[in-house]
């Protein structure tokens, strides 16, 4: 009997398919709902045959498919195996065209989260660094504008083109 099993990942499911079964079936698991699980070869020695069984984390077992020989179930383990390790594993949430090349460059909640703090804080430490480098003291600017109009209202008298006697001069140094 040829091997035609198939299986795979899709959309976040492990999609097994098992023509050559005792009961040819085609069974799915939702990977994210099992988070931990087994799968092995059991033996039914009152059906003479060899059951593909997926045990859960509570040890709940489910007879997946049950095969003629011992070497057929194990291919059929394998091929599930094999989908496993090289699937996706998770589901795109948007249907799209686009499978999991935009996977890196989604964000999960925890690192959204990660990314909100940080901001936050380099925010805080920017307005922090901003206050530290303003001068103290709200009359700085008024006495650097007084001081610049007495400049100004001194150095007047002395500009260049307006006549101005020796003594005066003299007594403006």
């Amino acid at each position: 009997m040829s091997n035609n099993n198939a299986a795979s990942v899709t959309d976040g499911k492990l999609i097994l398919t098992f023509p050559n079964a005792v009961s040819p079936v085609v069974w799915q698991m939702d990977i994210e709902k099992a988070t931990s699980c087994a799968f092995e070869i059991q033996e039914d020695k009152k059906k003479k045959c060899f059951d593909l069984i997926q045990k859960s984390d509570a040890q709940e077992k489910t007879v997946i498919a049950s095969f003629e020989d011992k070497d057929t179930a194990v291919k059929a383990l394998m091929s599930a195996s094999t989908a496993l390790q090289s699937g996706s594993g998770r589901p795109d949430k948007q249907k799209s065209s686009h499978t999991d090349n935009n996977a890196a460059t989604k964000k999960t909640g925890g690192e959204g989260k990660t990314v909100a703090i940080l901001s936050v804080f380099l925010i805080v430490l920017l307005i922090i660094v901003w206050m530290v480098s303003v001068p103290i003291g709200k009359n700085n600017l008024s006495e650097q504008m007084a001081s610049y109009s007495e400049q100004s209202t001194s150095s007047s008298s002395n500009a260049a083109g307006v006549p101005v006697s020796a003594d005066d001069f003299l007594n403006n140094r």
